[in-house]
């Protein structure tokens, strides 16, 4: 009876840990590492259908150095703070916007 007690509670810490690592943040370490490298396709399968027009605007960007700040998640949307750094030396950042669609979370990008 202790060996099964063991066995569900090792099981559940690994659902609980296998779930934290599809948050918005994993997610978000996946695009900005797919930015730096210009990998577009999988800069689109991370994100919403809507925002694959806007995806191009990145190609503009070169960027040698890529850190997440804070996440801010409100239900099914959240915010990453992305800050960079242009192969030409420029910083700047922005706050990434994401969503969760079916149980997975994409970036979420809105044309003005």
């Amino acid at each position: 009876m202790k060996k099964l007690l063991i066995v569900i509670i090792a099981l559940a810490l690994i659902f609980i840990l296998l779930g934290c690592a599809k948050g918005p943040e994993s997610v978000a370490k996946k695009f900005v590492s797919a930015w730096k490298s210009q990998d577009m396709k999988t800069m689109e399968k991370l994100s919403t259908p809507e925002s694959k027009d806007l995806l191009g605007m990145f190609s503009m960007f070169k960027v040698k150095d890529v850190t997440l700040g804070e996440t801010k998640v409100t239900g099914d949307s959240a915010t990453v703070n992305v800050k960079y750094t242009t192969e030409d030396g420029k910083q700047d950042e922005f706050d990434m916007n994401m969503v969760k669609k079916d149980g997975k979370w994409l970036v979420e990008f809105k044309g003005k």
